[in-house]
């Protein structure tokens, strides 16, 4: 009987000093809980935000690139005409256009040195 009672007691005094502690675990699990489900609640916001953004830049970005490339184009017409054709009726390339240039550009440096050249003399 006795060994009974002290082990009843022995187990009364367990589950009084347990319980606290399970009882602060539980808290503790139910406050971790609803944090996590706050973040899952936020972050859906913020990949809609963070698309949204990324969206925006990205047709930003698109606009840039045709506004350079317009401006570039519109460089290479402006050089097209300047620059002294073969006389077919297509459009020079941009390679060609380049190549044209700098050979026009050769033929105007000659040019100038054989002017100089007889003006010396």
């Amino acid at each position: 009987d006795e060994n009974v009672s002290n082990l009843d007691a022995k187990i009364d005094e367990n589950r009084l000093t347990k319980r606290p502690t399970t009882e602060r675990n539980h808290t503790k699990t139910i406050k971790r809980r609803n944090r996590e489900q706050q973040q899952q609640q936020r972050e859906p916001q913020r990949t809609n935000i963070t698309n949204i953004i990324m969206k925006k830049r990205r047709i930003a970005a698109n606009a840039r690139e045709r506004r350079r490339m317009h401006s570039l184009n519109t460089a290479f017409d402006r050089l097209r005409q300047v620059v002294p054709s073969i006389g077919d009726d297509r459009k020079l390339s941009k390679f060609e256009t380049l190549q044209m240039a700098q050979s026009y550009i050769m033929a105007l440096n000659d040019l100038l040195d054989c002017a100089s050249q007889q003006h010396d003399k």
